[in-house]
């Protein structure tokens, strides 16, 4: 009997190293699925809470960009057809056709000069306009803005046609 005695006292500290195993082998399972449920609640919660943010605010700024993007597009649309007076002009015989211009203050003012015969440029001195000479047939552009009002003379400064009687009035209302 004594030598199952000590065979006794081997299997119980066999045994109770299983036990602390199988214990320490739960207690690490059961530390695991709680890390995992853990993370997965929160990048739930994190999912969740900002997709609601973005699904209300959309519907929101939607309808307000829909009420707001027609009234500045037609404003837009109307203003610079308002604000910019396109004048087609033409050089000739000493003259030009128009040779009296009416526009308001504050306006952009495109003239489009065509040379019906020799050479012929427009200037303003005023605006400090002066564009290239143009040959007989050819156009030219030039742009400003009417930023004070009154009377002010424009003319052809090639050779002496200014002094041959190649001018007109600019006129700049209110």
């Amino acid at each position: 009997m004594n030598e199952n005695m000590p065979t006794d006292d081997t299997q119980p500290s066999v045994g109770s190293t299983d036990k602390k195993s199988n214990l320490l082998a739960i207690l690490g399972i059961v530390a695991v699925v709680a890390i995992v449920a853990f993370v997965m609640i929160q990048a739930s919660s994190n999912n969740t809470a900002p997709t609601e943010e973005i699904v209300s605010p959309t519907p929101a700024s939607t309808e307000v960009m829909e009420e707001e993007t027609p009234t500045p597009t037609e404003e837009e649309v109307m203003e610079p057809v308002e604000e910019v007076v396109e004048i087609d002009v033409e050089a000739g015989n000493f003259s030009f056709s128009p040779n009296e211009i009416t526009v308001k203050l504050g306006q952009t003012v495109r003239i489009n000069l065509t040379a019906a015969d020799l050479q012929h440029n427009f200037s303003l001195d005023e605006f400090d306009v002066s564009s290239e000479i143009v040959a007989e047939g050819e156009s030219t552009t030039v742009e400003f803005l009417a930023d004070q009002t009154g009377e002010f003379e424009f003319y052809c400064n090639v050779g002496s046609h200014r002094a041959q009687g190649q001018v007109g009035t600019l006129i700049i209302e209110e």
